[in-house]
């Protein structure tokens, strides 16, 4: 609990609510139990850190006497994260152990006290004749073999019906679905939705708003928002989950999800932008095929893999895992696409996959022709998206700032004071320049990222960093740091990093890092950003040490103290342009309008049950459309028998009778 910073003790103050998510996502408890673990987590931190109560009073740790499911759910939890703390946690060569036995104890025991006032509580309540145990979930009726002359009949029976009137649209080639889904009404049907959807953006404010809806607080670059929106918003109509996350941020956050992704995890938009999909994991997910999919992705390739994942409900699944690159036309990795696939939901599925056991031949043939047919499909995605050529910065000259040659910044004169030499006489046309000349004058390793350039490369290396990690400036400048890190880096420690840049905070942290040959260091790091006058963080400048040699070093803290920590003059940096330059969204969604209209067809084709059951819960309107462009193409090719069963689902439907994802998990 410490470690995932929930300090706060007191209920009637806030906490994080990302760091209780966090912390939820460790503990899997069945769901009924979830909305009582934050309390527990509260009380375990508040022992950690010496405010807990004087004496062991069951009110004091707010647990109500007559609600079992509290008591029940703090034993679980307690039981769960006692197995999963080890008391003597494994050594790693050049690596500082995650916890020590001292702290794996003190937590154990704050553990053990809350569970030992829960358990007392649940043996209070069954002495006073309360039920304490977990009432077992009915399993439902065999349904009644369906027939589909009694589609009406109503409850569960006409639900029954409804399942086998999907089949009989949806399955096999010749079925009425997939032969609407490759016609030219199913084309007509996006290009008009794409139309709709266009002509409804007919200012910026309407624009904005749409962003808004689909991608959150997330500022679509100005030269792929027209590819973004025309993509996204028809992906909400896929029978399978569609994320994007974006390969310019650190930690590739998640920019977008479809509704699918929703039904599949449990995890909404709110609870899922701006967070890496890691997420998903948890106790049961190999490490190793979480490592596969990090080393294909930094290496610039697609990827595929099966691993185990989470839903918000703390249930394990088996998900098929799609990813590619989106790069613009300049080969920059702009995003990064991903189709996931739930395995384990499909034996029970109501659809065609539920009629093939997964362990049976005949389930991993329909896997692996899954497998291969999303390999294909991904690669429908543009390769690359044309976009202008970024313009280079421009020097911004401020005569005041210079004298005699010499630049007069009070920052900049107090590093040079504590770094002892003079400020440097330089014809230098920027403050930036000038910084990178006194930090060449220290020993100690100094980087400095451009915060404005995508990926956030290093932009300045200084010696002290090439005798520290044997990387040269043309070797390391232009990349991402990184090529510092390998399996030994520590999870935490880089999540404290990545989480400092994104939010432009300054940060001293000990991170297990590699030199150039191979070999890790324990590395000293600090990170300190540069803001100019109008709030923009312009800079990153990072002090790297190694632990072991140099962390006593005085001089070593002087220059941390000493860099710049106030804004910045804004006239003093280069000019910064467009971060993209801009390309008119319409244009560029109706550019890729043919190529994504294709794509969204096959991905419907590849499962068109879940297709069509997912048509039928979008927005009215759309979902109004759908039905009336399928329902034509049936009365235009003299499929009656087709049309009596799509008017007795929607009959269902209107009635409540049968709802179209009901159930369903697959894709």
């Amino acid at each position: 609990a410490v470690r995932l910073d929930i300090c706060n003790p007191f209920p009637n103050m806030s906490i994080k609510g990302n760091k209780l998510s966090q912390a939820r996502s460790i503990i899997r408890l069945p769901f009924e139990d979830v909305p009582y673990v934050d309390q527990f987590l509260r009380e375990v931190a508040t022992r950690l850190l010496g405010r807990g109560p004087s004496i062991e009073s069951r009110l004091r740790v707010h647990l109500d006497p007559m609600m079992p499911a509290q008591a029940r759910a703090w034993v679980g939890a307690a039981a769960f994260l006692t197995q999963r703390i080890q008391s003597t946690p494994q050594q790693f060569s050049g690596r500082q152990p995650d916890m020590s036995p001292e702290a794996a104890e003190a937590i154990k025991g704050a553990i053990s006290e809350v569970s030992s006032m829960a358990s007392a509580m649940l043996s209070d309540m069954t002495a006073r004749g309360l039920d304490v145990t977990r009432k077992p979930v009915a399993a439902p009726p065999p349904p009644v073999d369906p027939t589909a002359t009694s589609i009406g009949r109503p409850g569960g029976e006409a639900a029954a019906m409804c399942t086998l009137a999907m089949r009989q649209l949806t399955q096999g080639k010749d079925s009425a679905f997939q032969k609407w889904i490759g016609s030219k009404a199913s084309q007509a049907l996006l290009d008009g939705w794409n139309k709709m959807l266009i002509d409804s953006l007919d200012s910026p404010e309407a624009i904005k708003a749409c962003c808004a809806r689909h991608f959150g607080s997330y500022r679509l670059p100005e030269d792929m928002a027209g590819w973004l929106l025309g993509v996204c918003v028809i992906a909400e109509s896929l029978p399978l989950a569609f994320v994007l996350s974006d390969a310019q941020t650190a930690g590739f956050p998640l920019i977008y999800i479809n509704k699918k992704f929703t039904d599949v995890t449990g995890y909404t938009k709110e609870d899922s932008y701006g967070r890496n999909c890691r997420f998903l994991q948890g106790p049961a997910t190999n490490p190793e095929h979480g490592k596969m999919l990090l080393d294909t992705l930094r290496n610039g390739q697609d990827s595929q893999i099966m691993m185990v994942n989470y839903r918000k409900s703390g249930e394990v699944f088996e998900n098929l895992l799609t990813m590619a690159y989106l790069r613009d036309s300049h080969e920059r990795r702009r995003y990064c696409v991903g189709l996931q696939l739930d395995l384990s939901g499909l034996a029970g599925d109501d659809g065609p996959w539920g009629q093939a056991s997964l362990s049976t031949d005949q389930g991993r043939a329909l896997i692996e022709e899954t497998r291969v047919k999303y390999t294909k499909l991904i690669k429908l995605l543009p390769q690359t998206l044309p976009v202008p050529t970024p313009q280079p910065h421009v020097a911004n000259v401020d005569a005041p700032a210079v004298q005699d040659g010499a630049w007069i910044c009070p920052q900049l004169q107090n590093l040079a004071n504590a770094l002892g030499v003079p400020m440097p006489r330089t014809e230098a046309t920027n403050w930036v320049a000038v910084l990178y000349s006194l930090l060449d004058a220290t020993p100690h390793a100094a980087t400095v990222c451009d915060m404005s350039v995508p990926g956030i490369p290093l932009d300045y290396i200084n010696a002290g960093f090439t005798n520290l990690t044997g990387w040269t400036p043309d070797a390391a400048v232009g990349k991402n740091c990184r090529f510092l890190q390998d399996e030994r880096t520590e999870a935490l420690a880089l999540a404290e990093l990545i989480n400092a840049i994104r939010t432009y905070t300054p940060l001293r942290v000990r991170i297990t890092n590699v030199k150039k040959h191979g070999t890790p260091f324990v590395n000293d790091l600090s990170t300190h950003p540069i803001f100019d006058s109008n709030g923009t963080c312009r800079f990153m400048v990072g002090i790297l040490a190694d632990y072991e040699s140099e962390s006593m070093s005085p001089t070593l803290d002087t220059l941390r103290r000493s860099l710049p920590n106030q804004p910045i003059n804004e006239t003093f940096f280069p000019r910064t342009p467009p971060r993209f330059g801009p390309i008119p969204p319409i244009e560029q969604w109706q550019q890729f309008q043919k190529q994504n209209t294709k794509l969204i067809r096959l991905l419907w084709a590849t499962e068109p049950d879940g297709a069509l059951r997912q048509l039928l819960t979008m927005h009215p309107m759309m979902a109004q459309q759908a039905v009336s462009s399928f329902l034509d193409f049936l009365q235009k090719n003299e499929r009656g028998e087709d049309v009596a069963l799509l008017g007795k689902l929607l009959e269902q439907q209107r009635a409540g009778a049968w709802s179209p994802l009901a159930g369903r998990t697959a894709m």
